[in-house]
């Protein structure tokens, strides 16, 4: 699946506001919206069990600057070689593997993302043709660990 010169355009150019701007509170509020539409997910993270209020905790903190900076660094790495971008994935197939991610949870959290910073429109196509691109690349590498 190859992502067009117009589409990485669409992709960079609605991203810069976000992380310009309060990235890491987009973040938490990212996760807060994710954890309201799917209550039972703040299960799935170690060092939110048991955490009372998860959207004020510094633990949330943490994990939205890590995605939030992630996600950066995929959208920085758009005109990269297939060989760099294979690399990140391998990273983050390691990071996701032992906590058991799911293909449907991960499909579940993009409108998610893509509400929270307001994502739509041809912006929104374009970010889930390479939210998808990443989701089927991680996954691919899932299996092989």
């Amino acid at each position: 699946m190859v992502i067009s010169a117009g589409e990485k355009t669409l992709i960079r150019d609605s991203w810069a506001p976000v992380y310009a701007g309060d990235r890491f509170q987009i973040g938490v509020n990212v996760f807060t919206n994710f954890f309201k539409a799917y209550p039972a997910y703040v299960d799935l993270f170690p060092s939110l069990r048991g955490v009372s209020n998860p959207s004020g905790s510094y633990q949330l903190r943490g994990h939205a600057i890590r995605v939030i900076t992630g996600i950066n660094y995929f959208v920085d790495a758009l005109d990269e070689d297939k060989s760099i971008v294979d690399e990140m994935l391998n990273n983050m197939a390691r990071s996701h593997k032992p906590r058991g991610l799911t293909r449907e949870q991960f499909a579940q959290f993009a409108p998610v993302l893509f509400d929270s910073i307001g994502v739509s429109g041809a912006a929104r196509d374009a970010w889930m043709k390479y939210y998808n691109k990443i989701a089927d690349g991680l996954f691919a590498k899932m299996a092989k660990l």
